[in-house]
């Protein structure tokens, strides 16, 4: 396109620059009639593009979307357009905003003018509809499917939003929500730095404002805190600009006015003459929190990285005050890598008798080129730890790392303030929590070691993959698929998997795609096998004949922790405590070479053994692995993707009396080289002993019955008879996955050219779903690929052989009555599905209703 001019700011996470407003309920009526009435096809030229929902720094789920419209549609100036929204939970009714925009004038040729819109949701689905109309009557419209859901460590924070729940994106005002229950910090300081994130910025602007100011809420959510001292300073002015010793999440609008009143562009070098030096001031704060007579539990600087790279003066806080206080300092950086703690080698083979504890080092190291910057020199010497953070995901991690590191109190009535009279204090003072060394040394609070914690896991695990041939479970999987709003990308994979690290690139990618498979899956001689769920026997074949398409991997079951333990003279390392859910956990990291691998990946239609590295977590006291986190060498090209990444969830299943290790939960998320994403995210479910000789029934099909239809040999029809199958049941999206038994019977005899009855109407029928898929762009439609497997004759079934009927003038199933609803499709299936019935229904719908009938002809004898 040409010159585009924007209506508004390019995207930040503002109000202004979305400003949609929630509709009064007075006026949902006639927005839901201009929804009603507006043509289904768009006579107004224009583009809406969503984003995928993404956390925001304030940890609320973000969706945005973008309109561009052609301005050569229009003539003169003057011209507007309302926007309306209608975003509805799943499960609940919709909420409505709108805004009201006026064009800019026509300046080129070509000319398109961009506006954008934003809400906020809790986790859950919903559906956005998008209408634009204006001032001529002409409409755009879109609508699509957003999934708010938490990856990795954002799973352990308190979302400000419920979920279901729909707001307004506003200003500077981060709901605080509902905080962490449990201990609290008794102190808590926290020094923002009030400087730009773009270094010759005159302002701070809106993001960088509201950057700030959601970090902030969501440090005191996730960490609470009996008091707060707040301290936002500039180094530039030489100038504390707000200062609050008795802060509360809830004044967020205070910090925020005050962080807009700074103006670089104008200095008072008189005013500025009077004052400290940058350094100075920096060590004043600092030298006052750490040297008062009861000294914070932890201080947190926040804030970009500062252009003054002066030294530390050589005594400057040579000795701290105090070594109880917990220090970071959370770094807004886009660019540059973060850091890292030293660490202790920790082989299987190594002596430990009497030797010394094994623990992290105590001074943090950074990974990277160039000087420190005055505030990353402090903490340096002050023993703390600099984070940077570029995501909201950065963010949550540095959270959970920060929050294992500071001492805590139990709930106690919070001090006086200086205005109100003083509190008793209670009877009893709550016990102390042993204070935490300074950020960076990750002490060892219990009596456990490390090399015997690690021993143990390695015998449970190995324990383990000597038990677990004998065991099966049901493995559901749920497959989205996301592409780049912005294209194919046609980057190396060390530049695709550096744009993930920028702040927005989430936002940049849009749920294409999801559908649902259900297998059964058991470990034997050495590989994981699978067959579909229920079925009678295992597949002898490989995993990608029951699953041709689409990206999915092995070994989450149980061939890659076996690997990560069973692998040829291991060697980890130690990385430390931490916790999860208030559950203290050993850290260790490993890696394992492609030669000892057992992890295959699939991508494409390719199969590759990869290495990998990862981490796993341990309770240290029963020595029970927690969770497995893993991440793949890179992909040949041949796969199409460059990495894969997988976290494993784990617990203990009693199976005949014995406990069994078996992962409860798993994410897999799959990086393409072009620019897709597909996230599967597995669970197992109905783990049971397993034996050769076992038969598995279903509904009223008995095991004999099982042992009869094995017997008979495949219904020997002649080839090319029509046959009417009508389903007795019904298809639930939701519940239902390929995989899935289905039921259904013969709307109409089998009859041969001499007529012939060979099976009479109603004759049962089984089968099997073999897709169940929602596609959300451009349009949402639900897809369900079935086969017809076997045939009920009396008190036996046979194996039945039929095909879709392609002989229609359209090249398509024909089908009857159920199928011939409005909105419903049936087309070709793919390749892989030439033995399929593919159903497309309208994406509102939510079943295929049992009645539904097809037409298929029978296969060649």
């Amino acid at each position: 396109m040409g010159t585009c001019l924007k209506l508004v700011a390019a995207l930040a996470l503002t109000l202004p620059a979305f400003g949609q407003l929630l509709v009064e309920a007075v006026e949902e009526t006639a927005i839901r009639q201009a929804f009603e009435s507006a043509p289904s096809t768009s006579t107004l030229r224009c583009e809406i593009a969503p984003l995928s929902a993404a956390l925001n720094f304030g940890f609320q789920f973000q969706a945005v979307y973008t309109i561009q419209i052609p301005l050569t549609q229009y003539s003169g100036a003057g011209h507007t357009i309302d926007t309306y929204t209608r975003v509805t939970p799943e499960g609940r009714p919709p909420v409505y905003f709108a805004k009201h925009e006026r064009l800019p004038a026509q300046r080129g040729l070509e000319t398109d003018a961009e506006t954008m819109g934003a809400f906020i949701v809790g986790e859950g689905t919903y559906r956005a509809d998008v209408l634009v109309e204006d001032d001529s009557g002409r409409v755009c419209r879109n609508a699509w499917q957003i999934q708010a859901r938490r990856n990795g460590s954002e799973r352990q924070l308190r979302l400000a939003t419920p979920p279901g729940t729909v707001e307004e994106l506003t200003l500077n005002i981060t709901p605080v929500g509902e905080v962490r229950a449990g201990p609290r910090i008794a102190r808590l300081t926290i020094l923002v730095n009030a400087a730009p994130l773009a270094p010759k910025a005159t302002t701070l602007t809106p993001e960088d404002i509201q950057k700030s100011v959601d970090t902030v809420t969501s440090i005191l959510r996730e960490m609470p805190a009996q008091t707060v001292r707040l301290i936002a300073f500039n180094l530039d002015q030489r100038a504390i600009i707000y200062r609050d010793d008795a802060y509360q999440a809830g004044r967020t609008g205070e910090l925020a006015d005050a962080l807009g009143q700074l103006d670089f562009s104008v200095l008072d070098y008189k005013a500025i003459r009077d004052r400290m030096e940058p350094v100075d001031l920096l060590l004043s704060m600092v030298q006052a929190e750490l040297g008062a007579p009861q000294p914070p539990d932890a201080m947190i600087v926040v804030g970009p990285r500062t252009l003054l790279i002066t030294p530390l003066p050589a005594e400057a806080m040579s000795k701290r005050p105090n070594s109880t206080t917990a220090i970071f300092s959370l770094q807004f950086d886009r660019d540059r890598p973060p850091m890292r703690m030293p660490r202790t080698d920790v082989g299987m083979d190594a002596s430990h008798a009497g030797g010394p504890r094994t623990a992290e080092g105590a001074v943090i190291q950074h990974v990277m080129a160039g000087p420190l910057d005055v505030i990353e020199r402090l903490v340096a010497r002050l023993k703390g730890q600099t984070v940077a953070i570029r995501t909201p995901h950065d963010l949550a991690d540095a959270i959970q790392r920060m929050d294992s590191r500071i001492a805590k109190t139990a709930p106690a009535a919070p001090p006086p303030s200086p205005q109100a009279p003083p509190v008793p204090a209670p009877k009893s003072a709550p016990k102390q929590v042993k204070p935490a060394e300074p950020a960076g040394t990750m002490e060892i609070t219990g009596d456990e070691d490390p090399v015997e914690v690690l021993t143990r896991v390695r015998d449970r695990v190995t324990a383990h993959g000597e038990r677990i041939p004998i065991h099966t479970c049901v493995e559901t999987i749920q497959r989205d698929t996301y592409e780049s709003t912005a294209g194919h990308a046609n980057a190396s994979c060390d530049a695709l998997l550096g744009f993930r690290k920028q702040r927005d690139f989430f936002q940049r990618l849009t749920l294409d795609s999801t559908d649902w498979l259900r297998l059964d899956v058991a470990y034997s001689l050495g590989k994981e096998i699978y067959s579909w769920a229920g079925a009678r026997t295992f597949e002898e074949g490989d995993l990608d004949e029951l699953v041709p398409e689409g990206a999915i991997g092995t070994g989450a079951f149980t061939s890659m922790v076996l690997s990560a333990f069973e692998s040829h003279r291991p060697k980890y390392i130690f990385e430390g405590e931490t916790k999860v859910d208030g559950m203290r956990l050993f850290e260790y990291s490993f890696t394992v070479v492609k030669e000892n691998s057992r992890y295959r990946v699939k991508a494409q239609k390719e199969w590759v053994i990869t290495g990998y590295t990862g981490t796993f977590l341990v309770d240290p006291k029963t020595a029970e692995l927690v969770r497995l986190t893993v991440r793949t060498e890179e992909l040949p090209p041949e796969t199409n993707t460059c990495e894969t990444d997988t976290t494993l969830e784990y617990g203990e299943v009693q199976l005949s009396g014995n406990p069994y290790l078996l992962p409860k939960a798993a994410r897999q998320r799959f990086i393409g080289r072009d620019g897709f994403e597909v996230e599967n995210t597995m669970g197992f479910a109905a783990c049971r002993d397993f034996q050769a000789e076992s038969k598995i029934e279903f509904d009223a099909v008995s095991a004999a019955e099982a042992r009869q239809t094995s017997a008979l040999s495949p219904l020997e029809f002649p080839a090319d008879l029509p046959v009417t199958v009508e389903l007795t049941t019904t298809v639930r999206f939701g519940t239902a996955a390929a995989g899935d038994r289905i039921e259904g019977r013969l709307a109409q005899p089998i009859v041969d050219a001499n007529k012939k009855i060979l099976a009479p109407a109603g004759t049962r029928v089984q089968g099997r779903l073999m897709r169940v898929e929602m596609q959300h762009v451009p349009r949402q439609e639900r897809i369900i690929a079935l086969r017809w497997e076997t045939l009920r004759i009396g008190t036996a079934s046979a194996p039945l052989s039929l095909v879709p009927n392609l002989r229609t003038g359209e090249r398509q199933p024909t089908v009857r009555d159920g199928l011939r609803r409005r909105g419903t499709v049936i087309v070709l299936p793919l390749p892989s599905e030439m033995k399929y019935a593919v159903i497309r229904l309208p994406g509102s719908s939510m079943a295929l209703e049992s009645g539904s009938q097809s037409e298929w002809l029978t296969g060649k004898p």
